[in-house]
């Protein structure tokens, strides 16, 4: 099992001090608690850790099933995205990565919690939205994110309302770029094919946000 770049991991020594399966063991303890499960999806769990940090835990099964390995895709990405901002829209900082070596063991990336609510929740929570908030505002700036990854050469190819969040402060993210592709390098009409997945995507999680938005507007009038 190797640790990656462990210099930059912000999180106690008790938690990640040395580049062994020992590392996992003891990040595993934090996530038996169910306290500190902060979401559960299909192929992954987010955990969170010491230090306003947290742990996206791969089950082993998504590792095999997909194609290529969604933990080094989203890591390689996270890791070159971080600090990367447009118009107020970033992604999650990147501290590191663990990654399986033998059979049994598990993959989990570290980067910073985010305290904030992806915009499927906060449908489903019917969640307050900041004073001032402007949808079309938020899902401008979200499309001129999404304009200059594709700008760098980069499809994220999983735009739903679950992979965009937004914090109290009205700030968005965009997260999980476990599918996410290269598209330089492409034929023109394989690239353009890519990058017609986000905004197709895009176009409906925005329709339908926006429809939520003005009827949760409408009843406070």
């Amino acid at each position: 099992m190797q640790l990656y770049n462990p210099e930059r991991l912000r999180a106690p020594k008790e938690v990640v001090e040395s580049a062994s399966s020992e590392a996992m063991r003891m990040l595993r303890t934090i996530a038996d608690n169910p306290e500190n499960k902060i979401h559960f999806g299909g192929a992954a769990t987010v955990y969170r850790l010491p230090g306003n940090l947290c742990m996206k835990l791969f089950e082993k099964r998504s590792i095999t099933a997909a194609p290529g390995n969604p933990i080094s895709v989203e890591a390689g990405y996270l890791e070159l995205l971080t600090g990367f901002t447009v118009k107020g829209v970033r992604v999650p900082h990147y501290f590191g990565h663990i990654t399986a070596e033998h059979e049994g063991e598990e993959n989990a990336i570290i980067m910073e919690e985010l305290h904030a609510l992806d915009l499927e929740r906060v449908i489903k929570k019917n969640a307050e939205l900041p004073n001032g908030f402007s949808v079309k505002t938020f899902f401008d700036n979200i499309e001129w994110y999404i304009d200059a990854l594709h700008q760098r050469g980069i499809v994220h190819g999983d735009i739903e309302l679950r992979n965009i969040m937004i914090d109290k402060g009205g700030n968005g993210y965009v997260i999980d770029f476990g599918r996410a592709k290269r598209v330089s390098g492409l034929a023109e009409r394989e690239s353009r094919k890519l990058e017609d997945v986000d905004w197709e995507t895009l176009k409906k999680a925005r329709a339908k946000f926006d429809a939520w938005a003005q009827g949760t507007m409408a009843k406070v009038a």
